[in-house]
């Protein structure tokens, strides 16, 4: 089993849609914000979270109860607000934003309040730009529906994939140098994208 929190209006083919609210391609209505979740122990093998951790007061008891329900070897794959998002930090609905550090303090290895590593990384990367939730992804992630993109198609295209491409692979160089550095000089960067393995 494998599931798709706060999907909201992005689907994934083979996957359960679980958002607090009813909608279109929603399997199951749950409430995240009350623990534990409904699955029981070791019973996941993968958990999707797009633009949904922000949103939580306590992240970290949110990866706790991903940890918790999550099979060993199971994935946990997130995207979540940097920390130098204008729209991330602007947002009234999200309580945190994130920087390139915070997965690698808090999963991989023993951090305050976790005795012990939850996961080894398998990804993780800045994206300039949000990436693309279409059957365009770098992920190869199958979901249901094309994300609508915000900027006009020609704009999009012609200019943002391109200075996209350039900038995240520059990114992707040395991160930390990114943060410390460089990251307002192009207006920041949308988002941070994570996939781990329970260990």
């Amino acid at each position: 089993m494998i599931l798709n929190l706060g999907c909201g209006g992005l689907p994934i083919h083979d996957a359960v849609n679980v958002d607090l609210m009813k909608g279109p391609y929603v399997d199951e209505t749950v409430d995240l914000r009350s623990l534990p979740w409904k699955w029981k122990s070791e019973s996941v093998d993968g958990i999707y979270m797009f633009s949904t951790l922000e949103h939580f007061k306590d992240p970290l008891a949110i990866f706790a109860e991903c940890y918790r329900i999550l099979k060993k070897g199971g994935f946990l794959f997130i995207t979540v607000p940097h920390s130098s998002s204008v729209g991330g930090v602007g947002n009234m609905g999200h309580y945190w934003t994130f920087s390139y550090n915070t997965f690698y303090q808090y999963l991989n290895r023993a951090f305050y309040p976790f005795d012990k590593a939850l996961f080894e990384t398998q990804m993780l990367r800045i994206h300039w730009w949000t990436f693309e939730r279409t059957k365009n992804n770098p992920y190869g992630i199958r979901f249901k529906v094309d994300m609508p993109v915000s900027a006009h198609p020609f704009l999009y295209r012609g200019v943002l994939v391109p200075v996209d491409y350039v900038i995240s692979r520059l990114i992707r160089l040395a991160p930390i140098v990114f943060e410390r550095f460089w990251c307002y000089y192009v207006g920041g960067a949308d988002e941070i994208a994570w996939k781990g393995t329970k260990i």
